[in-house]
């Protein structure tokens, strides 16, 4: 997938590559080596869709960014231009650099429909499936350059942080932008279910959403917020406001620990302007799973649930993390459930 030139690859790996898409024959194992991807054969009168289901869109756009040259020019035009004219294939660019970000990266690959898949700012993993990207998201103008020179059609955000801070909003209400970019993401306003504990917790109890009862208390009202602990019941359940990489949520049953971690967090800033609000919540006791749904705002589609596992020791004890792992499916959210 990294191949950019003809200089890059020998003659006889990319001959064999269109051979085995268009006549079925057999496959040189060292084209995968030498190509940097798979190839699959494909039977010549499948070109009208099935080629671009069988063979991998990496090995599609390998061959496709090779400079041919000599008697594979014709073979290379005859099974990629009907491809390109058949398909309206898109760029896509991926903002986040963790493991999330690697997943999407390899799933949104396998697209027939995806032609370029950039990544900002990616990471190793992320470099197997796309381009790596080094945009400053903040920079309205540089990311509005570079959506347009790449022409990106779809814009999807992995991280919560770029959201919050209203990247989708200035994507979207960019004049040279509106309606060429879909963005996969909440605006700011909706973001802020993740960027904020107390919004979200204010939006469930508006809408009659069953979850924990809490107090919210911000910086200079430690005293009070140390008082209401002696009005909870332990464990206690601490957590800074904002977004703090997962790593935000505190759950001790000690007085005194609690105590600290508030003095932690709304004096000594811990965690920042995160931290600059706490929420103190009651303790529900049970198994955790995460549901997921993607949504445009009239209709939605259920994805896959999952079970996250945040704290750093064996047998789920210690301080929480950004996630140790996770599984999915999970096992008991089967159709009943």
């Amino acid at each position: 997938d990294n191949v950019d030139s003809a200089k890059d690859v020998k003659e006889h790996y990319v001959e064999n590559a269109i051979k085995a898409m268009t006549t079925g024959a057999n496959i040189d194992p060292s084209i995968t080596r030498n190509l940097g991807c798979s190839i699959k054969r494909v039977p010549h009168t499948h070109w009208s869709g099935e080629v671009l289901r069988c063979a991998t869109p990496q090995s599609l756009r390998a061959l496709r960014r090779c400079s041919f040259v000599g008697n594979l020019a014709s073979r290379a035009a005859a099974v990629l231009l009907p491809l390109h004219q058949r398909h309206e294939r898109m760029n896509v660019l991926l903002i986040g650099s963790g493991g999330r970000e690697h997943a999407m990266a390899w799933k949104l690959a396998q697209s027939s429909l995806l032609d370029e898949l950039y990544v900002a700012p990616g990471n190793p993993g992320t470099l197997r499936h796309g381009r790596s990207v080094d945009l400053d998201l903040k920079d309205q103008k540089a990311m509005r350059n570079f959506i347009l020179e790449k022409r990106i059609r779809i814009v999807v955000v992995g991280p919560e942080g770029p959201l919050v801070d209203g990247l989708h909003d200035r994507i979207a209400d960019d004049p040279q932008l509106a309606g060429k970019v879909t963005v996969i993401g909440p605006r700011q306003h909706g973001a802020q279910l993740e960027g904020s504990k107390e919004f979200a917790k204010e939006f469930m109890f508006r809408h009659n959403i069953p979850t924990a009862a809490f107090r919210s208390f911000t910086k200079g009202q430690l005293k009070e917020a140390v008082e209401h602990l002696d009005r909870m019941t332990p464990p206690y359940v601490i957590k800074a406001d904002g977004l703090a990489a997962g790593k935000g949520v505190v759950i001790t049953s000690d007085r005194k620990e609690a105590a600290q971690v508030l003095k932690s967090m709304l004096e000594s800033g811990k965690f920042g302007a995160a931290g600059e609000r706490v929420v103190l919540e009651q303790f529900l006791s049970g198994v955790e799973v995460s549901a997921f749904l993607i949504t445009d705002g009239d209709a939605f589609k259920m994805l896959p649930a999952a079970k996250d596992y945040k704290r750093i020791g064996e047998g789920d004890t210690g301080p929480n993390t950004g996630g140790m792992g996770a599984i999915s499916p999970v096992n008991f959210a089967d159709k009943d459930f």
